[in-house]
């Protein structure tokens, strides 16, 4: 393979080492500020005692989220290495310790009638900390007792958190053999089966959705037993917490009002047929009558369709030209962002070495008191992992806008975390574009590349979403077998996609090998994403009509996102109604927008 460059990132400013002097210190201290605030035999008695508690918890939720950062960097950088793995451990364990302090803080809150906390809300110390102290509250007023939270959290390790990981032993165990359109065979490991479904050949597609369902349906005692068990386990804490429906926890998670997430949802169905039609299309273009769910990530041959010349070899790209790429793609929307990507290359945040012993992914991490992010990639030169840079580097940018909040503000849910990264992916897609210089096979290659995304978001995430809905509405009355979850997600499917898809190709194990529906952190792992996507394209779409104008407003809108709910970030932000459909529909005109590019590059 050839050296397309790379960087290393420096750690340094962290600390030096996980045994090293400096780290063991803060680890130390840390750990000592945490069993003073457990041993503290009495709660706060009064508002002024709480305030100070409330300061001293965010303090030390900052130190503490400073190490994880840290810690989540030199794990990835090097997965083998002892030392961090201790480290990792210790780590966790102080974690868990640090959630006791958590329970006494939401004990304290529970005690507070509504004057009270009016009062507190209102203490000068507390400026800028409103929307999180309302967002413990409700975290207060949904708990169960203190001791029965600290045997919860003491039991989540062998009881919940376990299910978890047996599903993750198994996905790591299992193992498949595909055969290619030349009839060779090999095995390959389910880590491998994404990719894999990106291939080019569509045998090779074929043999592994229809294998790797092979290896799931042998594991499907197992894993219909942990989905069964963490869904059990979830609805039960949650009824004992005083959720009256299990999407109630799941929206205050996310921010955002069961009533929006429905009008999003209704909205994305209703024009389903968006989608779809570009899945139709698809079809076409790769010579078929309708695409299988193996078809999904197909790349198409343009060359072959439109029977031009096809390029001796795909283009890439140097560690180089792909930061100078996006650092030019930033510019053109506002010169601050490109100049902080400029500044981050610089300064070496970002870890994009190909070398073995790395974790696979990608991810940007922040740490509040140093006030920098770092990135982790492997750069291989492809389209792909330049688009992978923009988005990561999307992500730290919203970080560094929130620069003078206090730490509690910069505590945006997953709904309004992916705002940024996805925005900044569809600055680099529309600068690509506009070069002169792009021939029209990969110009087509581009808007294949968001068509794609568009259709995974409407249509396969929707997907998820309406499975896992189903799912936990008929879970307190019974226990699913793998057949009638089989069943279930084929039914989803057909609903969704409509004639999109061939009915005698889908894929009935989805729910198996979908690894996010056995989180035991969050649930709905799902929907969160779809918001994200046509939430920044809403954005995109606002960009694209004021121009310049619109740099002040995307500004105060990322410093909006850990200090106000998803409706009103949108509101106060970008005089937006997130209940009114016109909103969701606005994004959607990007998305029809592309298509009607796409097909008209295709008929040219």
């Amino acid at each position: 393979m050839t050296n397309c460059g790379f960087d290393n990132w420096d750690l340094r400013p962290f600390f030096q080492g996980p045994d090293q002097e400096d780290y063991l210190a803060y680890f130390a201290a840390v750990q000592e500020q945490v069993g003073e605030m457990i041993s503290c035999k009495q709660a706060p008695q009064s508002l002024e005692d709480l305030s100070a508690f409330l300061l001293e918890f965010e303090e030390l939720q900052a130190r503490l989220q400073h190490m994880v950062v840290y810690m989540e960097c030199v794990r990835s950088e090097d997965i083998a290495n002892e030392v961090s793995a201790q480290a990792q451990s210790q780590l966790e364990e102080l974690g868990a310790q640090f959630r006791q302090v958590e329970v006494r803080l939401l004990a304290s809150l529970r005690q507070l009638d509504e004057e009270q906390f009016k009062q507190l809300c209102s203490d000068p110390k507390m400026k800028g900390a409103e929307y999180q102290l309302e967002r413990l509250r409700h975290s207060a007023l949904h708990s169960m007792d203190s001791e029965l939270e600290n045997l919860a959290a003491e039991l989540d390790l062998t009881g919940f958190k376990a299910w978890e990981n047996l599903y993750e032993n198994i996905a790591g165990s299992l193992n498949f053999e595909i055969t290619d359109s030349k009839g060779q065979k090999r095995r390959a490991p389910m880590s491998l089966k994404v990719s894999l479904m990106e291939d080019p050949d569509r045998q090779l597609r074929t043999s592994t959705l229809a294998e790797s369902n092979q290896a799931w349906k042998g594991a499907a005692h197992s894993v219909s037993a942990a989905l069964n068990n963490i869904a059990g386990c979830r609805l039960k804490l949650q009824a004992r917490r005083g959720y009256k429906h299990f999407l109630e926890e799941a929206a205050f998670d996310s921010g955002l009002q069961r009533s929006t997430l429905e009008k999003m949802i209704d909205t994305v169905l209703k024009h389903a047929e968006l989608p779809r039609r570009y899945l139709r299309l698809k079809a076409k273009l790769l010579g078929l009558e309708r695409l299988g769910f193996q078809d999904l990530g197909a790349p198409v041959d343009f060359a072959a369709y439109l029977h031009e010349a096809k390029p001796a070899k795909s283009k890439t790209y140097t560690w180089q030209e792909a930061g100078e790429l996006i650092v030019k793609a930033f510019n053109r929307f506002d010169p601050a962002f490109g100049k902080f990507a400029r500044e981050a290359l610089d300064n070496h945040w970002i870890e994009s070495e190909v070398r073995e012993g790395k974790r696979p992914g990608g991810f940007c991490t922040s740490s509040i008191l140093l006030g920098q992010s770092r990135i982790f990639m492997t750069f291989q030169g492809n389209l792909g992992d330049v688009f992978t840079l923009a988005h990561e580097l999307g992500h730290a940018y919203h970080e560094y806008l929130m620069d003078g909040l206090r730490p509690c503000a910069h505590n945006y849910p997953m709904t309004l975390a992916e705002t940024a990264s996805t925005f900044a992916e569809a600055l680099l897609s529309d600068y690509l574009l506009a070069q002169p210089g792009l021939s029209r096979l990969e110009k087509l290659s581009m808007y294949q590349r968001r068509l794609d995304d568009a259709a995974s978001y409407l249509l396969n995430i929707v997907m998820r979403y309406l499975f896992e809905r189903s799912f936990y509405e008929k879970r307190p009355d019974k226990l699913f077998s793998a057949s009638e979850l089989c069943l279930l997600m084929e039914e989803t499917q057909k609903q969704v996609y409509g004639d999109a898809l061939d009915e005698k190709q889908l894929d009935p194990w989805f729910w198996a090998s979908k690894g996010h529906f056995y989180i035991t952190e969050i649930s709905f792992y799902n929907f969160p994403y779809i918001f994200g996507y046509l939430f920044s394209m809403g954005i995109y779409a606002q960009a694209l009509k004021q121009g310049s104008k619109f740099l002040p407003t995307f500004t105060k809108l990322l410093r909006l996102t850990g200090s106000a709910s998803c409706e009103d970030t949108a509101r106060l932000g970008l005089g937006a109604d997130l209940t009114d459909s016109k909103f969701w529909e606005s994004s959607l005109d990007i998305i029809n927008r592309d298509f009607t590019a796409f097909e008209e590059l295709l008929n040219s």
